[in-house]
């Protein structure tokens, strides 16, 4: 049996896909619309450095479609975010969920200004930050290891270069489908992520470390004194 084929959502490779669940235990998606038989198999990347899970529609000729990934796109901000980038990174997810892909497009290209503009280096005036466009942007936080390499290629690769050039210049003749959307919303979610949300998580998981340890030695002593008192 031929396994099947595609693009990875989360490495960008092309791969041999992995189905995860035999057909007997198939997930079933009845109130998806444009699915062909209503049946979803779970299949992993065939990349050993990724592995990574998506939803599959299963078809009787075995030539199976990608029609998720796995875990799907995230609709909600995180709390994280500063305010002014939940707003527009809220009214991208609110766009994409409706299927309004262009929008989409455009609002994740909103939120992703926002934070560069929060995230400009210091020796560089405002002026001329703002004349930067989106991937140079990146590249010098890149380069300033502000960003991972990793998230530097993928703003080189075909649909986020081009997504990301969109949003500078005259670009009218540039309209987004429903894959440049999600390519977009995923783009910007790992920056965010990086940039924003783990610094937070880890600075509130720091705090908690260091409030139990101070309560675990106020404890000591207090045994300590009661122990000594008896």
């Amino acid at each position: 049996e031929d396994m099947p084929t595609g693009r990875c959502p989360f490495c960008k490779r092309d791969t041999i896909y992995q189905t995860l669940n035999p057909v007997a235990r198939i997930l079933t998606f009845p109130q998806r619309q444009g699915l062909k038989n209503g049946t979803v198999s779970l299949a992993r990347c065939g990349h050993p450095s990724c592995q990574a899970v998506v939803y599959r529609e299963f078809v009787e000729n075995h030539e199976d479609i990608q029609i998720d990934i796995y875990p799907a796109v995230e609709l909600t901000p995180d709390e994280e975010l500063p305010p002014a980038i939940s707003r527009s990174f809220k009214e991208a997810l609110g766009t994409y969920a409706n299927g309004l892909w262009n929008a989409c497009n455009q609002a994740c290209g909103r939120a992703l200004q926002d934070a560069m503009s929060l995230l400009k280096p210091d020796e560089v005036d405002q002026k001329t930050w703002s004349r930067t466009d989106l991937k140079q942007q990146i590249a010098r936080l890149v380069h300033d290891s502000r960003l991972p390499p990793s998230i530097g290629g993928w703003a080189e690769e075909g649909r986020i270069g081009r997504n990301l050039a969109s949003h500078g210049g005259d670009r009218s003749d540039f309209w987004a489908d429903e894959q440049d959307a999600t390519e977009m919303l995923e783009f910007i979610k790992w920056i965010f992520k990086y940039v924003f949300v783990l610094p937070k998580q880890l600075e509130v998981r720091r705090k908690r470390l260091a409030e139990a340890e101070t309560a675990a030695k106020k404890s000591a002593s207090q045994s300590g004194i009661g122990n000594n008192g008896s």
